[in-house]
């Protein structure tokens, strides 16, 4: 079975999606970089919801869309990280977990000098 068919977002919702990434991406600056990685099992109207909400608030999204993974926190294709080096922000949307500890995005990680954390708005 499909995951986007069975869990997939009919398309009237669309306003309802990109009101639901207010939230998340509420500290989107003007020219932020934000990567989105997501996998060919998402509903594509998830991904595309989060670069218009994303893109609404000055950011400039890139989309990373790559072959499900075959188990959760596997690692995500190494084409993937290194989409990910010129960016501020990577978002993952993926039907299968990712996890900040597997061997590759730890090598990532420490590539790239650990997550740089900014403050939040109140």
């Amino acid at each position: 079975m499909v995951m986007a068919e069975r869990y997939g977002i009919p398309s009237t919702r669309i306003m309802s999606v990109v009101d639901a990434f207010q939230y998340p991406f509420r500290d989107v600056r003007e020219g932020d970089r934000l990567l989105i990685m997501t996998d060919d099992a998402m509903d594509p109207m998830v991904w595309q919801a989060a670069m218009t909400a994303i893109k609404a608030k000055g950011g400039d999204p890139v989309l990373c869309l790559y072959s499900r993974r075959s188990y959760h926190n596997d690692d995500p294709p190494p084409a993937a990280l290194e989409a990910a080096r010129g960016t501020d922000v990577i978002v993952a949307l993926t039907t299968t977990a990712l996890n900040s500890g597997t061997p590759g995005l730890r090598k990532f990680a420490k590539s790239v000098g650990g997550p740089r954390a900014r403050p939040r708005s109140g």
